[in-house]
């Protein structure tokens, strides 16, 4: 019976050990688990970061692709920019050496009287208010002649005030063109010639404002095809 006693306590003590063994097991099989799902978890926070940077690289080249895009684009709109202001030079330049001084020195005191007095209802002179193909220039100009250079403003009462100051201060001489004064000539133009014969004034581009004015100075000619 002792034996029997002894066999006992020591089964006993075995399945204490064995229900031991079993719990941290358990234990250590839960901490296995919670340590794989954080493995997973940086796993696919690593693959997310790298799809990121895939991402990120991808944007970068093609933002680098625009950025040179744009450089050249900017590149060729300096050199259109620097072409035309080569062109403008070139027109003043003309414009220049066609027109009288005391008009030219008019025209540069004109500038100057409008700012400094504050002056409103200049619009300024007629070769500036209309615009036309290159291949019109002749014809444009053989009809405006010194007209091209006649100040159109709101009224004679501008002009006036403008024409003082030029007096005051011997500033050149200035031809007025006034809204409130000027009626364009009422021509019937002929239509049995076609398309072989096309107003002037049909070629040229201009705010409706001007409509007047230009009729003034251009709505006499035509142009005929040869």
């Amino acid at each position: 019976k002792a034996a029997i006693k002894k066999k006992q306590k020591s089964l006993e003590t075995l399945e204490k050990q064995h229900t031991r063994v079993s719990a941290s097991s358990t234990k250590n099989a839960d901490q296995f688990a919670r340590c794989e799902s954080k493995i997973q978890e940086k796993e696919a926070e690593q693959e997310t970061v790298l799809s990121d940077l895939k991402g990120s690289s991808k944007r970068k080249g093609t933002l680098q692709e625009q950025r040179k895009s744009l450089w050249k684009q900017e590149s060729r709109l300096e050199n259109d920019m620097g072409s035309l202001k080569q062109e403008v030079q070139k027109k003043e330049r003309q414009v220049d050496s066609s027109v009288a001084r005391d008009i030219q020195r008019g025209h540069q005191s004109l500038k100057r009287i409008v700012q400094q007095h504050g002056i409103k209802g200049v619009h300024g002179p007629i070769i500036e208010l209309f615009e036309c193909k290159s291949t019109y220039n002749t014809a444009v100009e053989a009809t405006a002649g010194n007209l091209l250079f006649h100040v159109v403003v709101d009224s004679d009462a501008v002009a006036t005030e403008i024409i003082d100051h030029l007096n005051r201060e011997n500033g050149g001489r200035v031809s007025f063109i006034p809204l409130n004064r000027i009626h364009a000539p009422k021509v019937n133009y002929p239509t049995q010639y076609g398309k072989d014969a096309i107003p002037l004034l049909k070629i040229l581009k201009f705010d409706a404002v001007y409509e007047q004015a230009m009729g003034h100075v251009f709505g006499r000619t035509l142009l005929c095809r040869t």
